[in-house]
């Protein structure tokens, strides 16, 4: 089973990774989405199992990633850079990204939270439910059609799939929308 990362976990791994590249002397960027951007957003919230992102092309940064592997005991895959795919591509990246911390030339970004509302609504997995609920609320999006509204700005022309509009109305009628 992989290891539970907390919150507090991830921003020191996170940070590990930013000087292990901040090392190599280029310019970079690290964006991250997912459980670990939630896990940023709200540290008394979640736990999470990786880091999905992906790092800047400037730099070969996968010594940089074993190294903070081998030295936090983490998984092989811990660093997804697969979840690339899943981020919003027709806008542009200040729309989806917020600067965390820079590290000489190297800066770490964290998905929005409303680009990461639209990502987990395309995903609409079963185990994206809380997820869901956490930033709908604090997205302050109150119904089906703010959340399809929200989804056309970062996937221009999609709409909410029907089990992604099943987990907005019962997200909705939780107790902290009441």
């Amino acid at each position: 089973m992989p290891r539970q990362l907390t919150p507090e976990q991830v921003g020191l791994i996170l940070d590990d990774l930013v000087t292990e590249l901040t090392a190599l002397a280029s310019e970079t960027s690290v964006y991250v989405i997912g459980g670990a951007a939630i896990a940023l957003l709200d540290p008394a919230r979640r736990s999470t199992t990786d880091v999905d992102g992906w790092i800047g092309a400037a730099v070969d940064a996968m010594p940089a990633v074993e190294r903070v592997r081998r030295r936090w005991g983490l998984d092989a895959d811990w660093f997804n850079a697969n979840a690339r795919m899943f981020a919003p591509s027709v806008v542009s990246a200040d729309e989806v990204f917020v600067p965390i911390r820079t590290s000489g030339a190297v800066t770490l970004y964290a998905a929005r939270p409303d680009a990461l509302l639209a990502m987990k609504l395309v995903a609409a997995r079963r185990i994206d439910q809380d997820d869901i609920a956490f930033l709908l609320a604090h997205c302050d999006v109150r119904s089906v059609e703010q959340a399809d509204d929200l989804l056309d700005r970062y996937y221009p022309g999609d709409s909410l799939s029907d089990i992604a509009v099943a987990r907005v109305e019962a997200a909705l009628s939780e107790a902290r929308f009441r």
